[in-house]
């Protein structure tokens, strides 16, 4: 009889107890979770994050004819080999026989519209401004002299009539050259031509002793003129330019304010967390 009232008080009881024991973990799950949102606002905000980039990482990086040196460098001192020329300094070609600049030159509308007004903007030092004008070798040696003087003339006074900044008279550096054979052969061994070896002993034997006309007549008579004709058509074109390469102090990198902290942004005293009412215990606890 005992037995039989055992069996049917546990039998009766085992139900609530399951109910009890999913009651209260649901409470504590939910006292877990209101934990984590009273923390998470009670922590201070994350301060804000700034990020500066270099000037010419992002904007000058992309044009290789503007150039930054260190303010304890010595500007005078920057040299570019005919290849890095060739390669960095910004090119305005001219017609032939011409030194005028014409608006539509790719260079200087993109230095007119974009690069000097932005030059201006950050307030630039500029300590080296480097151009080198020339001619190619057909016509006359005072004639290409002169195109050469005029073509660099020209470039340098459209630089200087937009530029704000100051420049250091000191550095500025104007090259003529009269007839540009370093770059005709820099072109010619790059391009791969046959002819080049031929081309630079004649240049070898005579640009040392000024024989520019020698030179050019040597140079018509190669293969019953058909290598002058090849050189007039596939190279002089690009000889008849003027290059710049400018060079500026390295702008200083920005700095990055710091924002001072807020009241609401200062951490609080934590309240306690609400009691688990089956247990007694704090939410979030350590429990059975």
């Amino acid at each position: 009889m005992l037995n039989r009232r055992l069996y049917i008080l546990f039998t009766k009881q085992r139900p609530l107890s399951r109910l009890r024991t999913t009651l209260a973990g649901i409470i504590v799950v939910v006292c877990l979770l209101l934990a984590q949102n009273i923390n998470a606002h009670l922590a201070p905000p994350a301060s804000p994050k700034a990020f500066a980039f270099a000037a010419d990482s992002i904007f000058y990086g992309h044009y290789p004819f503007i150039r930054f040196i260190d303010a304890q460098e010595d500007a005078g001192l920057v040299r570019l080999s005919d290849e890095d020329f060739l390669d960095k300094a910004g090119k305005v070609v001219f017609k032939i026989n011409r030194y005028d600049v014409f608006t539509n030159d790719s260079l200087l509308r993109l230095l007119e519209s974009e690069i000097i007004p932005r030059i201006n903007k950050d307030s630039l030092r500029l300590r080296r401004l480097i151009v080198r004008g020339a001619s190619s070798p057909e016509g006359p040696v005072p004639n290409n002299r002169m195109l050469g003087r005029r073509r660099s003339e020209t470039l340098t006074s459209f630089l200087r009539a937009r530029l704000s900044v100051p420049v250091d008279e000191q550095n500025f550096s104007t090259e003529v050259v009269t007839e540009d054979y370093s770059l005709l052969l820099v072109m010619m061994e790059r391009a791969g031509d046959p002819a080049v070896g031929i081309v630079r002993s004649l240049c070898d034997r005579h640009l040392p002793r000024y024989e520019y006309t020698i030179l050019k007549n040597k140079l018509k008579q190669l293969q019953g003129g058909i290598l002058w004709r090849h050189l007039l058509k596939d190279y002089f074109p690009e000889l008849r330019a003027a290059r710049v390469v400018l060079v500026f102090d390295k702008p200083a990198e920005p700095t990055i304010p710091e924002v001072p902290e807020t009241p609401e942004a200062l951490p609080r005293r934590r309240r306690a967390a609400p009691a688990n009412p089956w247990t007694g215990a704090a939410a979030g606890s350590a429990g059975d």
